[in-house]
């Protein structure tokens, strides 16, 4: 079945290289050639592999999808069709449609203040010279999706912070996903942010149809020296869906990158950071909570390297699983021989409100310097006796007091969220998760089977 995956994946392109290769700029076609090299070489990863032992995605990739090559022309307006309902936020709003930068978004290319937010695709035409010298450059050839992802990738969101230079606005990328039939969907994003740039981001995943999708996207980030970057990710799509996420992320001298990703819906929700420390002083914060339901699987794997002394990385991953739900959390955390007074925390905690609910947890460390602060730990289990049995002495029904330990349980993950509006709109959409109320965003159609 993997050779016959291989040929049908790899077909994609060969029977569309016009698309993928003559109408693309040309510093793609290394990049292409290279990627199908080694994704004929990969193949889509099976449990064989180590750090995809928990999730089979086989199955998925085994089934038949259109192919979404082309943007078509759609003409909407984002309030008719998405509401983010946090109306005290003032943020600025870009949309992707299967893949695609949608042409009518309001930010095309170079703003007031010197920063660049546009498509991906027409960046790498109209300021070829800063694209170039970022795309693909978190490229490693070891895993399968990312060059698939390399290989099929036609736009996506493209953001360039200039030196000393901030956007002045957070930007929430709506990436959204439409189809009348079963569609898979790649989709790669570059955010580079130079010396001293600072920048906040919030991005949105979200179904607007009830088919089964496959989608394979990609973000490479780069923090310069002294840069600040926030990433806020929130991930509520259908049931059907098979939703994979790669972000790799290279860090200068003193930089620092926190980012948050929210799982509140999704059939089988894979989600990959590749994190290089390579400046001294750099720092890097990487949370995560997940609340699956049903036969829900979801899959966090981080692998942080730190390459440079000085440098600090905290991983916090937390979920609540209830019925018959599947999690998995690998965590790495590689300290290379030069990178003294190292500080590193890890840690995946998983209540299971069910005896069906299930959680694999594998927190690794891999030293090898000499002068470091390294920890680790996983934990896993039901909701506490004594703290219950304290909330129903002061007159709290059951219900509520199990979803007061739960919400204060995912409450460590959520206040790591930077902006006090966002933060109060996902701990809302997480409260209507907990108490089974769906807790959806306009117009998102999820499933509840």
């Amino acid at each position: 079945m993997e050779e016959n995956l291989i040929k049908t994946y790899s077909g994609v392109f060969l029977n569309n290289q016009l698309l993928f290769t003559g109408d693309m700029p040309q510093m793609l076609e290394p990049i292409r050639l290279k990627a199908l090299e080694d994704f004929n070489s990969l193949g889509i990863p099976s449990t064989k592999l180590e750090r995809y032992r928990y999730t089979d995605l086989l199955p998925a990739f085994n089934k038949k999808y259109d192919f979404y090559l082309k943007p078509d022309q759609l003409n909407f307006r984002i309030e008719e069709v998405f509401q983010c309902d946090v109306p005290q936020l003032d943020m600025k709003e870009v949309v992707t449609v299967n893949g695609f930068y949608y042409q009518n978004n309001s930010l095309k290319g170079w703003q007031p203040n010197g920063t660049y937010i546009g498509s991906l695709r027409k960046a790498m035409i109209e300021v070829p010279e800063v694209v170039s010298q970022y795309l693909n450059q978190t490229y490693a050839s070891t895993d399968g999706l990312l060059s698939l992802n390399s290989l099929l990738f036609l736009d996506g969101l493209f953001i360039y912070v200039p030196k000393n230079k901030s956007l002045e606005f957070p930007l929430q990328l709506i990436n959204l996903l439409i189809a009348n039939n079963d569609l898979f969907s790649t989709q790669r994003n570059l955010i580079v942010l130079e010396e001293n740039a600072s920048a906040n981001l919030v991005v949105c995943d979200h179904t607007l149809s009830s088919v089964d999708f496959l989608t394979n996207h990609s973000t490479e980030i780069f923090a310069g020296r002294n840069a600040n970057l926030s990433v806020t990710m929130l991930q509520n799509v259908n049931n059907q869906a098979t939703h994979i996420t790669t972000t790799n992320i290279h860090q200068a001298h003193d930089s620092r990158v926190h980012t948050v990703v929210l799982t509140l819906h999704g059939g089988t929700v894979r989600n990959n950071f590749n994190v290089k420390l390579l400046g001294e002083g750099a720092d890097n914060q990487t949370h995560g909570l997940y609340l699956p339901d049903g036969v829900q699987k979801i899959d966090n794997s981080v692998f942080i390297e730190h390459q440079a002394p000085h440098c600090t990385s905290n991983q916090l991953f937390k979920g609540i699983l209830d019925d018959k739900s599947h999690a998995a959390f690998t965590g790495r955390i590689y300290v290379s021989r030069d990178a003294q007074k190292t500080s590193a925390y890890q840690k995946c905690s998983s209540l299971l409100l069910t005896q069906e609910a299930k959680v694999n947890a594998r927190p690794q460390l891999e030293i090898y310097a000499d002068d470091v602060k390294c920890t680790h730990g996983a934990t896993a289990g039901h909701v506490n006796d004594e703290a219950m049995f304290y909330l129903r002495s002061r007159g709290i029904s059951a219900k509520e007091a199990q979803f007061l330990l739960m919400f204060a349980f995912a409450y460590e993950v959520t206040q790591f969220i930077p902006l006090g509006d966002l933060r109060f709109r996902m701990e809302e959409l997480i409260n209507k998760r907990l108490r089974k109320e769906l807790g959806r965003c306009h117009n998102c159609q999820i499933s509840l089977s």
